[in-house]
């Protein structure tokens, strides 16, 4: 008997075949890249250059009509005499200073994208700037207290050039936002600052890039507020070191407190009294017919509610470290009736209500 054979042979890459042909991907890869990333670059600088040419055209036609650059070229305000809108393109931005006490007057402006800066000035073509990145700023110097002077630290590299935007929050790590027109290199602290944490934030500019934050400062405190006693309706919170300085209304009229003016819960003793809300929290609600609640706003406070009144009553009694009181009736921020409002007396220590018009002392709280 005869008895065949055969041998089946599959074709397949070995392993040094396989390790070719992915060096010769990766190669391809990385010229691809390579190639993109110059193609990208090139668009980059030409859309800068672009931007540059246009601009520096509408400066010039600017200075032309109003014998002077302007000062400014923001969009976010109408054009006038001394400001001119001109946007960059895409994610392209602009650096502008001028001056037009020189002769002859002239201008730099920046336009940068990422890492990549132009430049063009009033007697120039757009040409590329190098530019070094700002990797850090030290921390605000400076007593954080209402009046004092905040200096913004010292950045590296050394004479970087940048633009500063102040801002504040209610917490060291929570959300801060930008303090209007607090954009030099100090800060002067103002009451709304208390009791709140400051930061700087530095925005390089001309040859430089990028943008460092400073660590938040320690809590802004003010001289006129003192803090509340532990273990009191005053735990956590503050209190005017004197009072208003004259006498105020609840109310202007007797009609009875409303929303949003007021609301209830708010007051431990009288959990169902409209009591007014606090400007601290509702910052946009308007206390005008309430000359008391609307002059505790004014410095950034407002009307205790009976606890916290009976709780600065007390320590009246005892040490007075709150400060000096008069012996009349304090108003709290709690409506007793539609023409009434709850007080205390702070020469017989009574809880009291009278009209909503009469004239009573008053002495602020916050927090």
């Amino acid at each position: 008997m005869n008895i065949k054979t055969s041998n089946n042979k599959t074709n397949a890459f070995t392993i040094v075949e396989l390790l070719v042909v992915i060096v010769v991907i990766g190669i391809l890869a990385a010229i691809t890249i390579v190639a993109y990333r110059g193609i990208s670059g090139k668009a980059i600088e030409a859309s800068l250059e672009s931007d540059l040419t246009n601009a520096s055209q509408q400066l010039k036609l600017f200075q032309v009509e109003n014998s002077a650059y302007p000062d400014t070229i923001s969009c976010a305000v109408p054009d006038s005499s001394t400001n001119k809108c001109i946007k960059a393109s895409g994610s392209n931005t602009f650096t502008y200073t001028s001056d037009n006490d020189t002769t002859p007057q002239t201008f730099t402006l920046d336009a940068t994208n990422g890492t990549t800066v132009y430049r063009i000035t009033n007697d120039s073509t757009p040409v590329a700037v190098t530019t070094t990145p700002i990797t850090a700023i030290a921390a605000i110097s400076g007593t954080t207290t209402v009046g004092s002077l905040l200096t913004a630290g010292a950045l590296t590299p050394s004479g970087a050039t940048v633009t500063y935007q102040w801002q504040s929050a209610t917490t060291s790590g929570g959300t801060y936002t930008n303090i209007p027109d607090a954009t030099a290199s100090t800060y002067t602290l103002v009451a709304s600052d208390w009791p709140k944490y400051i930061k700087v934030v530095a925005t390089a500019t001309g040859s430089y890039t990028g943008t460092q934050t400073s660590a938040a400062s320690t809590v802004v405190s003010d001289p006129n507020w003192i803090a509340g006693i532990a273990a009191t309706a005053l735990a956590g919170k503050y209190v005017r070191n004197a009072d208003l300085g004259s006498t105020y209304m609840y109310k202007t009229t007797y009609d009875a407190v409303v929303s949003p003016q007021g609301a209830t819960g708010l007051d431990p003793n009288y959990p169902s009294n409209m009591s007014l809300v606090s400007p601290q929290t509702n910052s946009g609600v308007d206390f005008s017919a309430y000359p008391a609640q609307n002059a505790c706003k004014a410095i950034g406070g407002r009307l205790p509610n009976m606890q916290e009144l009976l709780a600065i009553y007390a320590d009246y009694v005892d040490q007075a470290i709150y400060g000096n009181f008069q012996t009349g009736s304090y108003y709290s921020s709690t409506e007793y009736s539609s023409t009434d409002a709850y007080s205390v007396h702070f020469g017989y220590g009574l809880t009291l209500h009278g009209y909503k018009t009469n004239g009573n002392y008053v002495r602020c709280v916050a927090g």
